[in-house]
């Protein structure tokens, strides 16, 4: 069992590392060259599927976690969310009466933050259980 669960830690690792050159590549390129917009739709819908391919590997790592892993996953979980709702309705409330620079808090910019939020309730719920 320990065995399999390495292997799915790795596995998620690797999804994970994935997903994110591809997302970042795929930023980079929409953002730095001129592109026709079929195909900078096609770029922008790239990362979406290794993103669902990391999904479909954390839920399987999720599903092999004893009870107590599982516990500190579904808190981080609910952390970020959250925070990245308080972060989301924040700038909403703000954009209401000071328009914010959409270059540079557009949708794009909230997904390290999700990270990082998700980083945050990980670590306050590790530190909780261990």
């Amino acid at each position: 069992m320990y065995g399999k669960t390495r292997l799915r830690k790795k596995q998620t690792r690797a999804t994970a590392l994935l997903w994110g050159a591809i997302y970042l590549i795929c930023l980079l390129v929409i953002r730095q060259v001129e592109l026709p917009t079929k195909a900078g739709i096609g770029i922008s819908l790239v990362p979406v599927i290794f993103f669902f391919i990391f999904l479909i590997t954390i839920i399987r790592e999720v599903a092999s976690m004893d009870e107590l892993q599982r516990k500190i996953q579904t808190e981080a979980v609910i952390v970020a969310f959250l925070l990245g709702l308080l972060l989301l309705m924040t700038l909403g409330m703000l954009d209401q009466v000071i328009p914010l620079d959409q270059k540079h808090w557009g949708y794009l910019d909230m997904v390290p933050f999700m990270g990082l939020f998700y980083a945050i309730g990980w670590w306050r719920a590790h530190r909780k259980y261990s």
